[in-house]
């Protein structure tokens, strides 16, 4: 797998995460049911998304921005 492609999945799977969730939650609060909202879950899809969406942007793959990340702690 090219790191090109490893980073359009990891761009798509967390904003198909993130779809999932809002659509269980508009279903569950149109149907009076309860809903669990757990904000580490969505954050850390919405940052996974986030990193992606920058290397797409920037023409760079996600480990080279995981590297830079990890170089700078």
């Amino acid at each position: 797998m090219t790191p090109q492609l490893l980073t359009y999945l990891l761009a798509v799977i967390p904003l198909a995460l993130l779809g999932i969730e809002f659509y269980t939650y508009n279903k569950n609060k149109k149907n009076g049911h309860g809903f669990v909202l757990k904000p580490f879950k969505l954050a850390a899809y919405a940052f996974v998304l986030v990193l992606a969406v920058y290397a797409i942007v920037t023409g760079q793959t996600y480990e080279d921005i995981v590297t830079r990340i990890e170089g700078m702690v």
